[in-house]
């Protein structure tokens, strides 16, 4: 159920959506040539930037990398999935650049059925350090790492709350060799992300 809710700060009242308004948006063509690349937090819509050679890059090594080490768990069950909207709460729902995730036939992802993602920014929105991390956390995302190609540099966000990442650390120097927790034996140097 929507609620509209008044922003003091602004002065305004705003109609907070739920996703499945967002989504019946979209459907409808409400959102026109924006509807494949927005994204829902806290029941507003949010315009993803666009994808930069450099972005893309680092996307698909990033991709590449999630393959190979899916490859030496030799679990069946879970994929890689690029740019699929993840639902994390009735009022929040992103769009990650990469998710590991248990394999789903129907509906949309949800936080419970993800591992590990991945977020790639050129040039890193305040947005991509601070609050999507806390939206993630909330929903209970076990890792999750936001790759700066600009400053070339990964934050790495581990142990969620309901207050945020309890364990986040910035990894800068390019010959480190990093590897998440879904996959302990698989490692990888920054440099190879960037």
């Amino acid at each position: 159920m929507s609620k509209t809710v008044f922003r003091e700060h602004l002065g305004v009242y705003e109609h907070i959506l739920t996703f499945e308004e967002f989504t019946r948006l979209t459907d409808e063509g409400v959102l026109g040539p924006f509807a494949g690349r927005v994204e829902l937090f806290d029941g507003g819509i949010y315009e993803l930037a666009p994808v930069s050679a450099a972005h893309g890059n680092a996307a698909t090594s990033s991709f590449s990398k999630l393959l190979s080490w899916l490859r030496l768990l030799e679990n069946g069950s879970l994929t890689v999935v690029a740019d699929t909207t993840l639902l994390l709460s009735d009022t929040n729902a992103a769009q990650p650049d990469l998710m590991v995730v248990r394999r789903r036939e129907e509906g949309y992802y949800q936080a419970s059925d993800c591992e590990f993602l991945i977020e790639i920014r050129v040039s890193m929105q305040k947005h991509d350090f601070e609050r999507k991390p806390l939206f993630y956390a909330e929903a209970g995302v076990p890792e999750y790492w936001a790759i700066d190609v600009e400053r070339r540099l990964v934050r790495m966000h581990r142990r969620p709350s309901l207050s945020g990442y309890q364990d986040v650390r910035d990894v800068t120097d390019e010959g480190a060799v990093i590897g998440p927790l879904f996959a302990p034996e698989a490692r990888v140097r920054l440099a190879d992300l960037l």
